[in-house]
């Protein structure tokens, strides 16, 4: 059969439900739960706002019309959200 998407109250009911069974097991898990969703938040934002547009960017054929700089300033701002990253996981570590 075909698959039929949630749409209206019945979304906002199944997301509610998620996110309330998240909490719920945050809370009964002490808590346990915060440094691994810290780090996958890291990592996920960081790829996604850094380094995927800037390798795509980088990745075009032609660059040098969509970025001052070309694919050098895009492989530059995938390198840096990298670092960005790095240094967050760091602090998130209490390396420094």
């Amino acid at each position: 059969g075909e698959t039929v998407p949630a749409a209206g109250l019945a979304r906002l009911a199944v997301t509610a439900a998620i996110v309330a069974a998240g909490a719920i097991g945050s809370v009964a898990l002490g808590g346990a739960l915060a440094l691994p969703l810290a780090v996958t938040s890291a990592l996920c934002v960081t790829a996604q706002m850094f380094v995927l547009p800037g390798l795509c960017i980088a990745g075009l054929g032609d660059a040098d019309c969509l970025v001052l700089g070309g694919k050098r300033a895009a492989l530059a701002f995938a390198a840096v959200g990298a670092a960005f990253g790095v240094l967050s996981l760091a602090a998130l570590f209490g390396l420094f």
